[in-house]
């Protein structure tokens, strides 16, 4: 008998899992559906949370500032033109729902980093102020930081390569602009912005 309840269930539970093997590495994009409907409610919830996180973890540092959600839109609409620019320079512009499902899914696990950023900020400020005699921020802290940061690179890179189909150091490169390259932009647009108001 058919039930459609069920189906979605099942549906669910089997993108649960493509998901899950992403966060393990082992499987890429090509494992997701094609399906501009998830894609638009991943990049949504994207913006939603990341400004949240933002709000709850970062904003006390930066009093004055509006909310962050008008760069997380703008973060997220660049980075699909990034990558829709990519694909099709590399042939593959079918391959653009899948990836950008997955590149922000990536994204949504790295608000874990959020009160990380949180917990070390304090001694960043401390450091600036007054370098003689503020304390670094202690080693399990930076350690763990840079764990999951490599973490959220590894996953990023494992799309990237399945995608692309680009060779690991092609991969890497692509991975470390759009990890680092994209956010200093747009951190440097907003500044701008900031200044002329």
């Amino acid at each position: 008998m058919y039930n459609p309840a069920l189906i979605m269930l099942a549906n669910l539970r089997a993108l649960f899992g493509v998901f899950v093997d992403i966060m393990f590495l082992r499987r890429g994009p090509e494992q997701l559906p094609a399906s501009r409907m998830l894609l638009a409610i991943i990049g949504i919830v994207h913006v939603v949370v990341h400004s949240i996180a933002d709000h709850v973890f970062l904003a006390p540092f930066r009093p004055g500032q509006g909310s962050a959600v008008p760069s997380q839109v703008l973060a997220t609409v660049f980075m699909m033109v990034w990558f829709q620019f990519a694909l099709r320079l590399a042939g593959k512009p079918e391959r653009f729902v899948q990836t950008m499902i997955a590149v922000f899914f990536v994204s949504l696990l790295s608000v874990l980093m959020y009160p990380l950023l949180a917990a070390m900020l304090p001694y960043a400020i401390a450091a600036q102020e007054s370098p003689t005699t503020a304390t670094p921020a202690p080693g399990s802290l930076v350690l763990l930081a840079a764990i999951m940061t490599f973490w959220i690179i590894a996953m990023l890179a494992r799309v990237v390569k399945s995608a692309f189909e680009w060779s690991w150091p092609a991969t890497i490169l692509f991975v470390l602009m759009s990890s680092f390259g994209v956010p200093l932009l747009l951190g440097l647009i907003f500044s701008g912005v900031s200044k002329a108001a």
